[in-house]
């Protein structure tokens, strides 16, 4: 009886996550390159602030959000990944900023010192 249960709940969260992806509007990135820093626009209608996650795991940049689906007596908190990047070794990864607003969260990315790229004369010994 229990394997029937544990199936039957399976089969209940996978069509939960059909119901989402096919069920949410998407959301648009969009990653704009400015003279000192790397803006990364994302846009997610419907999703409050609360729900919006970035974060920094192992030099990527990870952006994410959560819903609670209700269905069937069943509840579930599903995370829809959204952008999930390296950040690039010349980003201070230090000084990132966040703003969210109107369904809009934007992720600025200032330039460290190798922004412009590293420039050295080079001595050639004989």
């Amino acid at each position: 009886m229990k394997e029937i249960s544990a199936v039957k709940n399976l089969a209940q969260i996978a069509n939960l996550m059909a119901t989402l992806n096919g069920g949410i509007v998407g959301s648009k990135k969009k990653l704009l390159k400015f003279q000192d820093c790397l803006k990364l626009e994302v846009h997610l209608p419907g999703i409050s602030a609360n729900a919006v996650k970035a974060e920094i795991k192992g030099n990527r940049l990870i952006v994410q959000y959560l819903v609670d689906v209700n269905s069937s007596n069943l509840r579930a908190r599903i995370s829809n990944i959204v952008y999930n990047q390296p950040i690039p070794y010349f980003v201070d990864i230090a000084r990132l900023t966040t703003k969210f607003a109107k369904g809009k969260l934007e992720i600025t990315m200032p330039f460290n010192q190798l922004g412009n790229g590293y420039n050295r004369q080079l001595d050639i010994s004989q």
